[in-house]
């Protein structure tokens, strides 16, 4: 018999691709902490079961373009295709029962459970195959990624090869032998004392043996199946999955334990004599596994949760766009109206959903030759940290084959991000909180190149403001010299005043400063920060006391508040 082997299939990676996710780069859990990307997982991914994958696909940094062009022409064609997208999210529980039953849980089972799994296995595997292939026949006049073309390519070769037709010519049969035994009849030898002494096999059924009512017994009636008391009942554990068919429920959990006893032992002994056909029928069927299917799972999830993230940020008036993928070497990027997507899926959380539109403040990025580090001062409550995140979420989204908020992006990949947030320093007794800032920082260039991305947030704020303008200089013209691209965004105004000595040092990256806007009206004191960051020269002043003013921190407004208080 032609046996159809698995070949590898995959929404996320080309067959004709040799790398895989152990290939590249992974963020580091203070990126992923820094960036806020367990916002983006839990919406991409809403059962808890299904965020470790999600997460591990989202925080991949993929930069081989040929593969988040696979990736983002699966999306788009996703997006074009709401049917398609509805049967597969009405698969996703088969997908997920059939994992459950290729699971290591079986290799606990007794041989003849495991002989049941594998039926359920294979039962469910062909349900799969047809259902997602009848799924994919009906969308594929509009599908023209290559990654859906080659899953049904793959489902087309699989569902008439000479096994599967086969296998559904068989397996219906197969099952009946097993999920048809409904009972035993068991024959006791008892000694002079009417002490069992043992047992023989006399019948299996198909049906099961019932006790006797009280009618049946007062009217002496009784049939081959009723039983005249029981000895014991033994009552099966609800599956432990949702969905799982009734003929296999009864396989794991407590009903293992009756088989020790040695009465039940046996009688496991002999069904699995009675099963034995059936085993020998499935080893013909040993190479057909689901593990191809099983690997969709969990790309399918993160492709049903990126279209609805689509299509819920633009129903509230945002762009989200996809991206177009610069070559590595050229170390650019190109964000057009762009904006952290985190903040708009909080304040949708808030339900200010009819609101996001206007209280989110879009921004160009642009990363050249004509500036591949940004040095961004501004106000407190300035947008600065917001911006950061926001050109770091665009990054990885774009690399994971997402689309990205902005109305459009063109981006190089990069090989990782390394970002710095102050919120992640924790002081040890040794070193000190400095000294665990200048550890992190030590890292991080040990461990960058030219195609890296670095992200610094206030770093190097522990220290005297003399120190740290001093400190943050060397890391500016060692990223310079490194050739990377970073974006620092700090309170050391004197940092960006005089660019042309960085610039003059050695190195590829140019050092440019961008300004977080503030509108200071007619009054100093009511300074409204714009959340707009443009190119621009520092204004050498954070706006501190306007903001203390704001939140009531000003000296009359303490003497105020104490004498509020009767304190003078």
């Amino acid at each position: 018999m032609e046996t159809h082997l698995e070949s590898k299939l995959s929404l996320l990676w080309p067959t004709n691709n040799e790398n895989t996710c152990d290939t590249f780069q992974h963020c580091s859990e203070s990126t992923i902490e820094d960036l806020d990307l367990d916002v983006l997982v839990r919406v991409l991914a809403p059962k808890s079961e299904q965020r470790e994958g999600v997460k591990n696909i989202l925080t991949t940094l993929v930069d081989d373009p040929a593969i988040i062009a696979y990736r983002a022409e699966v999306l788009d064609d996703l997006l074009h295709a709401p049917a398609l997208v509805a049967r597969f999210q009405e698969l996703l529980p088969q997908l997920g029962e059939i994992a459950r039953l290729s699971g290591p849980q079986r290799q606990a089972q007794t041989p003849l459970q495991q002989i049941l799994w594998r039926l359920g296995e294979l039962e469910m595997y062909l349900d799969c195959v047809g259902n997602l292939g009848q799924a994919l026949e009906d969308a594929s006049p509009n599908l023209h990624s290559a990654g859906l073309q080659s899953v049904l390519t793959w489902l087309r070769a699989t569902s008439t090869s000479e096994a599967f037709l086969a296998l559904k010519q068989e397996l219906p049969a197969l099952r009946q032998q097993v999920a048809g035994i409904k009972s035993l009849t068991i024959g006791i030898n008892l000694d002079a004392q009417l002490r069992p002494i043992g047992a023989v096999l006399l019948d299996i059924r198909s049906e099961e043996f019932v006790e006797r009512n009280l009618l049946d017994k007062l009217l002496k009636r009784q049939n081959d199946q009723q039983g005249i008391a029981p000895l014991h009942t033994l009552h099966p554990s609800p599956a432990s999955q949702p969905g799982t068919r009734a003929a296999y429920s009864g396989m794991s959990g407590d009903n293992s334990q009756p088989l020790m006893h040695p009465l039940f032992r046996d009688v496991n002994t002999v069904m699995m004599h009675a099963a034995r056909p059936v085993a020998e029928a499935l080893r013909r069927y040993l190479e057909i596994n689901a593990q191809a299917l099983i690997t969709l799972e969990p790309e399918i999830v993160f492709y049903l949760g990126a279209v609805r993230l689509v299509e819920r940020v633009r129903s509230w008036g945002l762009p989200m766009c996809k991206p177009e993928i610069a070559p590595r070497d050229a170390r650019m990027g190109f964000l057009q109206n762009s904006y952290n997507l985190v903040l708009a899926l909080r304040l949708a959380d808030k339900g200010e959903s009819p609101a996001i539109q206007q209280d989110i403040v879009c921004n160009d990025v642009h990363f050249d030759e004509h500036g591949r580090i940004f040095i961004l001062t501004g106000p407190n409550r300035g947008g600065k940290t917001t911006f950061v995140q926001a050109v770091g979420q665009a990054q990885i989204l774009a690399q994971a084959g997402l689309f990205v908020p902005a109305s459009f992006a063109r981006l190089s990949p990069v090989n990782n991000i390394f970002s710095h947030f102050p919120a992640a320093e924790k002081a040890t007794h040794e070193r000190g909180r400095f000294g665990e800032e200048a550890k992190r920082l030590a890292a991080i260039f040990g461990a960058a190149d030219r195609c890296s991305l670095i992200l610094l947030n206030e770093s190097l704020f522990s220290t005297s403001p003399g120190e740290s303008l001093y400190l943050a200089r060397d890391v500016v013209a060692a990223m310079r010299l490194l050739g990377v691209r970073a974006i620092y965004a700090t309170h050391l105004h004197e940092l960006a005043e005089n660019l042309d000595t960085l610039n003059e040092m050695e190195g590829s990256s140019q050092v440019i400063s961008l300004v977080a806007g503030v509108d200071e009206g007619d009054d100093e004191m009511n300074v409204r920060s714009t959340y707009v960051i443009k190119p621009g020269p520092p204004r050498g002043r954070s706006f501190a006391r306007s903001i203390a003013m704001r939140y009531g921190i000003s000296y009359d407004k303490l003497v105020d508040l104490m004498r509020e208080h009767g304190k003078l």
